[in-house]
């Protein structure tokens, strides 16, 4: 059976820690699931693509604060200035 995120892994190619936390809160934390509907949406936020964080700047933060809570926190930027998830040590 496919996850519904294996399809978008490859648009995480620069930047596998990134993915691998959107994955890890999205399966662990069924807040995450309730509150975004899928995970596209979810990493979206996460990500913070502009149109979202003009429109639904609270999922944005909540998507924010659902990283920091599943033990993540921002890391340095890809060249292109993509966020970078970090487990937080």
């Amino acid at each position: 059976m496919s996850r519904e995120w294996e399809q978008y892994q490859d648009r995480f190619n620069q930047r596998p820690e990134t993915y691998n936390a959107y994955v890890d809160v999205w399966t662990k934390n069924p807040s995450a699931r309730m509150h975004f509907g899928s995970w596209s949406m979810f990493t979206m936020c996460a990500s913070v693509e502009p149109r979202l964080a003009r429109e639904v700047p609270h999922k944005v933060k909540r998507a924010e604060e659902l990283l920091k809570a599943g033990g993540y926190k921002l890391g340095t930027p890809t060249a292109r200035g993509a966020r970078r998830w970090i487990r937080a040590t």
